[in-house]
């Protein structure tokens, strides 16, 4: 069974729309699925919208695969409603804010602890569907 979930995706410059998305029954190993209870909006959303692409992935971005249209929203606070094979320390019911960002997980800066400086480097709300949604 398939989830439908109203989401703020960006076409293009200036062409933001509230669209239903399907999402998948579970979410994949290692993730969690968040109702959002609060999403903001930065300077990196408005940018996109008015000036875009500046960040978001026009071409598949090399690592995941993704490209526009997104989901935007990268700043997202909820509550666990689904866990992702191979998560421990998170169920359904906990509150959560969100670290955006998803590093490679395989290159020294990522086992560094660094995965900000990940040249595989990945955002929420940028480079793969974010939290302005549901």
């Amino acid at each position: 069974m398939t989830t439908v979930n109203r989401a703020v995706v960006w076409h293009g410059p200036e062409d933001v729309r509230l669209e239903d998305r399907a999402l998948p029954e579970r979410p994949r190993a290692g993730w969690v699925r968040v109702a959002v209870a609060w999403c903001g909006v930065c300077g990196s959303d408005t940018t996109e919208v008015l000036r875009g692409p500046m960040v978001l992935p026009v071409e598949p971005h090399p690592r995941l695969g993704t490209s526009v249209p997104l989901v935007l929203g990268h700043e997202i606070a909820g509550e666990v409603v689904a866990v992702g094979d191979g998560v421990d320390g998170l169920r359904a019911g906990d509150p959560v804010v969100s670290d955006s960002l998803d590093g490679c997980g395989a290159c020294a800066r990522c086992d560094a602890g660094d995965a900000n400086l990940c040249t595989g480097l990945a955002a929420a709300g940028l480079h793969f569907d974010g939290g302005l949604a549901r």
